[in-house]
């Protein structure tokens, strides 16, 4: 038996690599989670962890999020340990026509699925967000849902997984893949190790479709320059999680649109994001400096929605490549090639984290022969 020998290797520690690592050791098989910075460094460590179910897209990302919901809101006691998980309203709002006409077909389709979602007026919005200027809103979709601190989720999973016999490995790139014939059997890594394992697992987000190229495949996840700021702490001032409709139509469609998610967060800071704009082909060369055109856009937005937050002091800002796809469906599942597999470019990632290391935990099992 080689040392440097596992059943599964996964490469990424974001979301999807710490929940499938976690659910794979956990099922008895010996893992390894393959990080090439740090983990949690990446778009799952810098979002908004909200919980979302109102914006998932019909069909199957839809029927995993209702089937993940009730699990998210279970995280803390799964997997024992403190997430500032609580619950936290949503809302979509519209400023014209067009996004209202968005709106109306996302509350009517969802319908039929069960989703609680609401359909306020301005008025009605004004009563749950008093600061809000809820003179230049159509209304909104609405849904109680919830939200937790993302990287203390990717943590958790990392450190549940480590007592089921996990092995983490930060700062390991991996740069090539190692087969025999035509099937997979481990990696390569950037310092020259290698490490074999009988299934190896790309979640790596928006570097997705570049190991995919090394091994000779296509998989089309695209991603966007994902931009945000933090504000200053102040008292409560807004009590739910806010996106516009045109986040949703133009920024996780890579148009490049500036479009505006934002929330405060329960220590007073308000975080805003984020724009969508296309990055270089190769993620490794994005500039994580965030545009200033960028950043007034987004303050420019937010003072229209709260214009209370005019004063604020900015205290820190970030980017990262943030990945979709351009049918917003994931890619997931075995590939062509034997002993390989993808799980990456899904949407409103937080609610379906334990839903999707089940269903490549079973993959797994299955494919083990």
């Amino acid at each position: 038996m080689i040392s440097n020998s596992y059943d599964v290797i996964v490469i990424g520690g974001g979301y999807f690599g710490s929940s499938i690592s976690y659910h794979l050791s956990k099922a008895g098989f010996k893992t390894i989670l393959l990080e090439q910075k740090e983990i949690a460094s990446g778009s799952s460590g810098a979002n908004y962890g909200c919980i979302q179910v109102q914006d998932s897209n019909m069909g199957i990302s839809l029927e995993r999020t209702l089937r993940g919901f009730k699990e998210a809101m279970q995280l803390e006691k799964t997997l024992g340990c403190n997430l500032d998980l609580r619950e936290m309203g949503s809302l979509i709002v519209a400023e014209n026509d067009v996004e209202m006409s968005e709106l109306v077909k996302l509350y009517n389709s969802k319908r039929d699925y069960g989703l609680p979602v609401e359909f306020l007026d301005p008025r009605a919005i004004k009563k749950i967000e008093p600061y809000i200027n809820e003179s230049i809103l159509k209304g909104a979709s609405y849904m109680k849902q919830g939200r937790l601190t993302p990287w203390k989720l990717v943590y958790a999973f990392v450190n549940k997984g480590k007592e089921y016999g996990l092995n983490v490995r930060e700062g390991s790139k991996v740069v090539d893949y190692i087969r025999v014939g035509d099937v997979i059997k481990g990696v390569v890594l950037e310092n020259g190790d290698k490490i074999y394992g009988r299934h190896v697992i790309i979640t790596a987000g928006a570097y997705s479709k570049k190991l995919g190229e090394l091994a000779g495949i296509g998989i089309p996840v695209d991603y966007i320059k994902g931009e945000a700021l933090v504000t200053e702490a102040v008292k409560p001032m807004m009590f739910n999680y806010l996106s516009s409709a045109a986040f949703f139509t133009d920024a996780h469609g890579g148009s490049g649109n500036c479009a505006l998610a934002m929330m405060q967060s329960h220590d007073g800071n308000f975080l805003l994001g984020e724009t969508g704009s296309a990055g270089p082909k190769d993620p490794d060369t994005i500039n994580r400096l965030p545009s200033k055109l960028h950043l007034r856009e987004m303050g420019r937005l937010a003072t229209r929605y709260y214009p209370v937050l005019k004063d604020l002091k900015i205290i820190r800002t970030f980017s990262v490549p943030s990945p979709y796809t351009q049918d917003l469906e994931p890619v997931f599942g075995k590939t062509e090639i034997e002993g390989l597999y993808v799980a990456a470019g899904f949407k409103s990632c937080v609610v379906i984290t334990t839903v999707i290391g089940q269903e490549m935990t079973d993959i797994i099992k299955k494919n083990d022969n």
